[in-house]
């Protein structure tokens, strides 16, 4: 029905790293026909529902090629959206490791993308004021009635942390 559809897990809890991994079947769900819309699939928020950060997808108009992106919310600056990355058909795993901290330095932020155990993405920028308090997994934004995304979202083995994940 073109509609948002996710959970929430709300047991994050005022949290300076965030680490989640998810199973994504991208080549089931087609955005549409417009290369412009992106899918949110897994956003973190901060207690006022702010984003901290988010994996987006898209199918492109090109071979049909299906593809990944993330977006880091810096602190006194706008989003820092990056390239995107080309995602095969199957099953495949997706790992987010997200970071609070300043923009330089030993502790400096970060929000690095797996696919399948290798990393695709990596940023760095001011997060110092982002906490994240709220995560959540599904068709989170970028769905519109007027859309002519077609086919189901899979998800599989969510599983979140704040330590490092293996």
């Amino acid at each position: 029905s073109n509609a948002v559809r996710y959970v929430t897990d709300s047991s994050p809890a005022a949290e300076m790293t965030y680490h989640a991994s998810f199973a994504f079947n991208a080549y089931t769900l087609s955005t549409g026909a417009n290369t412009n819309t992106a899918i949110t699939l897994l956003q973190g928020l901060t207690a006022a529902n702010g984003q901290v950060f988010a994996v987006q997808f898209r199918r492109t108009t090109q071979a049909g090629n299906y593809q990944l992106r993330t977006v880091l919310t810096r602190t006194g600056a706008g989003a820092l959206t990056s390239a995107w990355v080309d995602v095969s058909a199957g099953v495949h795993t997706i790992r987010v490791d997200w970071t609070s901290g300043p923009a330089t330095g030993a502790n400096a932020s970060s929000l690095r993308l797996l696919r399948d155990g290798t990393q695709v993405i990596s940023q760095t920028g001011n997060t110092s004021t982002q906490l994240v308090e709220t995560a959540r997994l599904g068709l989170v934004a970028g769905v519109t009635t007027a859309s002519t995304m077609a086919g189901t979202a899979y998800f599989d083995t969510f599983v979140s942390t704040r330590n490092t994940l293996p």
